[in-house]
């Protein structure tokens, strides 16, 4: 496969010419790059190059069976759980989305990591305003306005002003306050 996609760390090193947001726990998939926090059990951000090549391909998400799934590549203790997400009423929404990433199977699997995902609220939102900006993100390599797209995503976590002028931070963590940290923000770049 020719493509110019993020599959070997020296694809994936040319994608940092500007510098990483941060270092913790990297990681290198066929598709994209990614920084994992074990805290927040969130991704911190993920990198993608966009392409025709990247975004074409044999990857079909039917072909993944339950495609969400943990990733080993943390401790037990430390990673997002399928079971964090179940009854939560929040959407595993993907930072990358599988349908960027369709060059091979492979590739497309590990967008369903769930160091790819933050709980994100389903209808209005995932499966709202967060999928347009994911088309229209696809959009400007299949129009043509670009040959090539680098996004970085994440979710942020922003402090609020209580009425005693100080700022604080509040957001929900999912399974009993051990799980998954639920984002208040979002960003894609």
């Amino acid at each position: 496969h020719t493509a110019t996609h993020c599959n070997t760390l020296q694809q994936a090193a040319a994608l940092q010419w500007a510098g990483w947001p941060g270092f913790d726990n990297i990681r290198f998939r066929e598709g994209y790059v990614t920084s994992y926090n074990r805290m927040t059990k969130n991704p911190n951000w993920v990198c993608q190059h966009l392409c025709k090549e990247v975004m074409n391909g044999d990857g079909n998400r039917k072909s993944s069976g339950e495609p969400f799934a943990e990733d080993p590549q943390d401790p037990p203790h430390m990673r997002s759980t399928l079971n964090d997400y179940k009854g939560s009423g929040f959407d595993r929404g993907h930072m990358v989305a599988a349908g960027d990433i369709k060059f091979s199977q492979k590739a497309l699997d590990e967008t369903f990591l769930l160091s790819n995902i933050s709980p994100q609220v389903g209808l209005g939102f995932n499966r709202g305003y967060w999928e347009r900006l994911e088309r229209w993100c696809r959009g400007l390599v299949n129009k043509n306005e670009f040959s090539d797209v680098f996004i970085i995503t994440g979710p942020l976590y922003i402090p609020s002003k209580e009425s005693d002028g100080k700022w604080c931070m509040h957001h929900q963590v999912l399974s009993n306050g051990q799980g998954v940290h639920v984002p208040t923000h979002f960003f894609k770049v």
